[in-house]
């Protein structure tokens, strides 16, 4: 998960950089729509990861209660 919200990261800065420098104001509007889509969906990833790590971290302490959430979101793998 950590590399497509990269991805999309990186797609969204080439995006705006092509639409600063396209003169047609049409095509730069199009790329600028989707540069903050793109931006959406990069926040859109990393929210549900981070919803992943909880989950992850509260299965974790049901099954070992020694465990807390704190340390298995801490020791959780990232994707």
């Amino acid at each position: 998960m950590i590399r497509a919200i990269e991805l999309f990261r990186t797609k969204a800065d080439k995006c705006e950089r092509l639409a600063k420098r396209t003169i047609d104001k049409l095509s730069q509007a199009e790329l600028m729509d989707m540069c903050a889509e793109l931006h959406w969906l990069s926040g859109e990833v990393a929210r549900l990861q981070s919803r992943i790590t909880q989950l992850d971290a509260s299965e974790t302490s049901v099954i070992d209660p020694r465990i807390t959430p704190t340390s298995a979101a801490l020791e959780a793998p990232v994707h």
